[in-house]
């Protein structure tokens, strides 16, 4: 999807208000390596099609996929469900 996109699609296929869709634009334009836009086009079609946690859950394994310390963050993982300091 091309950043000229991110508006069309936002009002295509999301519930949000078209305040919502223009603040998330404006963000968007001023940064679009950071891919706003996208990211919020992607959570919000999994909310409606999957709900709430199936899109929060979408949204982390995407920023873990995509992360650069993927290491530590499996180490802060493993730590917080073993109970064990990396």
């Amino acid at each position: 999807m091309t950043d000229e996109d991110v508006s069309r699609f936002l009002k295509l296929f999301t519930l949000l208000t078209m305040e919502e869709i223009d603040t998330i634009v404006t963000e968007h334009i001023q940064q679009p390596q950071l891919r706003i836009g996208q990211k919020a086009l992607a959570y919000r079609v999994v909310q409606i099609i999957r709900g709430t946690d199936a899109a929060e859950q979408a949204q982390a394994i995407t920023e873990f996929v995509f992360a650069n310390d993927k290491l530590q963050r499996l180490k802060e993982a493993e730590s917080t469900h073993t109970g064990i300091k990396g």
